[in-house]
Formats: structure tokens, C-alpha cells, sequence
């Protein structure tokens, strides 16, 4: 999934009554597309840090027992909610919302954006290791 080319494929989540932007990254927190709705610097921020947030959660799998891996975080706040979901291989979803965003909603919307996108198109393709 390239920035320009695939920001429509991100459009129908903005349009859901509270979304503020959405962005795709890979599991190494670079980001791979975004919505118009922030800018460049902020999305790639906020892709590093919601990629660690999938890590901490992740981490968690041993510790609380969990034999699946995660699927979805979700973190609220007073004035707003943040959705991470893995979207294909080393790549996740994250959909940053108002208070006024209904959480189920936003989860539903997610599931079935990357069911249409297709996990193939989302997916992260590897990378040559540093230095080669």
C-alpha cells in the first residue's frame, strides 16, 4: 500500500461520525498511508507509536495465558479513542477518533475495511536487512 495512491482506500472510515484520520503502517512502525485529515510528521509519530502499543499488547500473550495473537487495541481517553488492528502481515490499521465516535461502530468498520481492501493489498512486503 503506497501514501498517494491508496489514501481513497482509507476515505469510508473518515466519513464515520467522529473519525478524525486513519493511517496503515507496518509492525516497525513506518507509515505506509495516510489520510489527509493530519499531517505527514504526526502520522509518522503516531504510526511508531501505535506500533509499539501492538507491541506491548502483544507481549502480554504470554503473561495473561492468550493462546491467539492480538487482534485489535483500543485506548480511550476523555476526549477521544485510538483503534489499532492488525490488517495483514506486518501491517495494522489505526483510526483515530472524538469521544463522540461509537467504539463498536469503529470496530466493525475497521474489520470490514480490511476485509474489502483484502489482506493481500495491506500487507508489508519484507525488507533487506541493514546494511546489505
Amino acid at each position: 500500500m503506497t501514501s498517494d495512491e491508496d489514501r481513497w482506500k482509507l476515505a469510508e472510515l473518515t466519513r464515520i461520525p467522529g473519525v478524525r484520520f486513519c493511517l496503515v503502517f507496518a509492525v516497525d512502525g513506518i507509515l505506509l498511508t495516510n489520510t489527509a485529515d493530519i499531517d505527514e510528521d504526526g502520522a509518522q509519530r503516531i504510526a511508531a507509536a501505535c506500533s509499539g502499543l501492538l507491541s506491548l499488547a502483544t507481549a502480554l500473550n504470554k503473561d495473561i495465558g492468550f493462546q491467539s495473537p492480538l487482534l485489535q487495541n483500543f485506548s480511550r481517553w476523555s476526549d477521544g479513542y485510538v483503534f489499532v488492528r492488525r490488517a495483514a502481515d506486518k501491517t495494522s490499521l489505526a483510526v483515530v477518533t472524538s469521544e463522540t465516535a461509537d467504539p463498536s461502530l469503529i470496530a466493525h468498520a475497521m474489520a470490514e475495511r480490511i476485509q474489502r481492501i483484502g489482506e493481500s493489498a495491506l500487507s508489508t512486503p519484507g525488507r533487506a536487512p541493514a546494511g546489505a
